[in-house]
């Protein structure tokens, strides 16, 4: 099959999740012609309509698509679908998207609703976010920069900030690290080692795999940062975080969500919590307990690669648009 797949556009984090959605199609078998939004889309559109013959047009995310983007969308006769990855943070700057497309997939559960009621005419569906094995991986060997008894990586958002505050006290003897932007506040902090900046995915998966426990802390879903939920949209849907550490078969503690145990089995395969009581009991039991934690990121790890691969995911998307 022929995919016109027009990119994001955002560097971070959406570049990774191109990547890897146009490297599952093609391990699929399907030849992809990878344009970005803008000029770009509109010239080779413009230039190569003729001699190309695809079956659907794909977007990842959409919010770079300009105005005249969006009218040469709608003048093309072809099947055309979103993947909106950021829902419901980004969930205003989505929806003046949605009705260009047939078929809508959100990374959100509760956004479903959103899509349906606003596009009556598309197809909607939920769709969670994946993995790659090629980037995240079990790795034996680690250096020892990567080591820690706790890792918590991803951007200091403020509910994970009064986490990681009211969590200080109680990780005094604990090798914990903070790996993000927005962790500088506690540079001074002595119970934490921390590395203020972006990793790259690579560095994440030896993170991961050099941590005894990853604290996996979802963001709020009326976080002030993007100020994009003008509904207050709950997010019952994990991360894509849950995916990837578990593609490292690492062990993780995760904050409940709803759709958490469509996922995985929760106490056998992933382990849960809700709130800081209920961290700070789990941490305190796994931490000495190795058999149980590899035992419990063993179980979480097969179920990834089972179920939550991208190429999974394009295979849904395909069987839906398409097949």
């Amino acid at each position: 099959m022929q995919i016109v797949y027009l990119r994001s556009g955002i560097k971070k984090p959406f570049t990774f999740i191109d990547q890897m959605i146009i490297l599952a199609c093609k391990k699929l078998g399907h030849n992809v012609i990878i344009w970005g939004p803008g000029d770009e889309f509109e010239q080779n559109w413009s230039h190569m309509k003729d001699r190309i013959s695809p079956q659907l047009i794909l977007a990842m995310h959409g919010e770079r698509l300009t105005p005249s983007n969006r009218q040469l969308l709608k003048s093309i006769p072809l099947p055309k679908a979103i993947w909106f990855t950021d829902d419901p943070y980004a969930i205003d700057k989505a929806k003046p998207l949605a009705p260009l497309f047939d078929y809508i997939f959100t990374n959100e559960s509760q956004a479903v609703p959103v899509y349906q009621a606003q596009c009556p005419s598309a197809i909607v569906h939920h769709l969670p976010l994946a993995i790659s094995s090629d980037t995240y991986q079990p790795r034996k060997q680690i250096s020892k920069k990567y080591l820690s008894d706790l890792v918590m990586v991803g951007c200091g958002f403020e509910n994970r900030i009064r986490f990681l505050k009211a969590l200080a006290p109680s990780v005094r003897l604990m090798r914990t690290k903070l790996v993000g932007p927005g962790w500088t506040r506690f540079s001074e902090k002595k119970e934490y080692q921390v590395h203020p900046h972006w990793v790259s995915e690579l560095e994440a998966n030896y993170y991961y795999c050099g941590a005894k426990m990853v604290l996996n802390l979802h963001r709020s879903h009326d976080d002030p940062h993007l100020k994009q939920n003008s509904q207050q949209i709950k997010a019952h849907t994990p991360n894509n975080r849950l995916f990837e550490i578990a593609a490292c078969q690492s062990f993780q503690l995760i904050d409940q969500r709803p759709d958490l145990s469509s996922l995985y089995e929760i106490g056998k395969e992933i382990i849960s919590f809700s709130g800081m009581e209920d961290f700070l009991e789990k941490s305190k039991f796994y931490l000495p307990r190795v058999r149980l934690r590899e035992q419990i990121a063993h179980a979480a790890y097969i179920r990834t690669k089972k179920d939550h691969s991208y190429e999974e995911r394009i295979q849904k998307i395909l069987s839906i648009c398409v097949m």
